[in-house]
């Protein structure tokens, strides 16, 4: 019951950052897109998962912390320009 309803007060969201990743897409310049779950206050770990041009399964949330170390992790790492990275524990 609680998805359908999730779902379509979401839409426009989920709608608008396709639109936006599709607008990088076009662009000419460098960029990386981070997709974390839940975000949470807890401390950092350095342990989490990510999924290089997707989403993580099953990722149910990750820590600002660790959200923020990965985007510092990601600026040294030409794998990641003009690539979205899933993120989540």
């Amino acid at each position: 019951m609680v998805l359908p309803i999730l779902t379509t007060v979401l839409r426009s969201v989920y709608t608008d950052l396709a639109e936006m990743e599709a607008e990088l897409g076009r662009s000419h310049i460098a960029w990386t897109i981070v997709r974390p779950p839940k975000l949470t206050n807890k401390p950092l770990t350095g342990s989490y998962r990510t999924v290089l041009g997707g989403n993580v399964p099953r990722g149910s949330g990750i820590s600002r912390a660790d959200v923020a170390h990965l985007m510092l992790t990601a600026l040294d790492q030409s794998a990641t320009v003009r690539q979205a990275i899933g993120i989540a524990y």
